[in-house]
Order: structure tokens, then sequence, then C-alpha cells
């Protein structure tokens, strides 16, 4: 059960920063890679288990250097997904003309 809410967490946590990605401008498409991609393996790797069962071990070493080009997949898409993240969040700062300035709510005396 506990594996469960981690994944949801996970996942959830995932689908709020794609979703804040799109509504800030910044792609959303490496959002989704990073979302789809662990299904992705998960089906693979139960796939491979089918193959290393019938083959034999010598299959292992492949579903393993897969497993790791994978992960590399996965860090990268992580990269351009944050680095666009943070591109469009400093787009959105550098509009506004009175950042330096203190917000109206801020300046008013009770």
């Amino acid at each position: 059960a506990l594996v469960i809410v981690a994944a949801i967490a996970h996942f959830g946590t995932l689908t709020a920063y794609r979703r804040t990605a799109g509504a800030i401008g910044a792609s959303t498409m490496p959002w989704t890679v990073v979302i789809v991609l662990p299904w992705v393996v998960f089906g693979l790797n139960l796939l491979a288990q089918f193959f290393v069962n019938a083959v034999g071990d010598s299959f292992l070493t492949v579903s393993a250097l897969i497993n790791l080009g994978f992960i590399g997949v996965q860090v990268l898409a992580v990269h351009q997904a944050m680095t666009s993240f943070d591109r469009a969040c400093v787009g959105r700062q550098m509009a506004h003309s009175d950042r330096a300035e203190l917000p109206s709510f801020m300046r008013v005396a009770r």
C-alpha cells in the first residue's frame, strides 16, 4: 500500500509540474516523457523477464544495459524539463516592470 501511495504522490507531483509548465508557457513535452517513461520501462522489463526465463541469463546483461540507457534518457528529460521551466520563469520575471518595487498590498499602511 505504501508503494502505491508513493507512486501516486510521485506521478501527481510530476503532473502538477507539467500543468504549471503549460500555464507559464514552458514546454510540456519533457514532462510528458518524465511521466510516461517509467511506465514504458516497467512494461519492457516485464517483457524482458519473459525472455530471461525463456532464453536464460545471457539476456540479463542486455536488459541491464537497456535499463541504463532509459535511466540516461530519464535524466536528460528531467534536465530539459527543468531548464524549460526555469527559462519560462525568468522570462516572466523580466516582463514585470516593477520587480524592484514593493507590491501594492505592502505599500498600503493600515
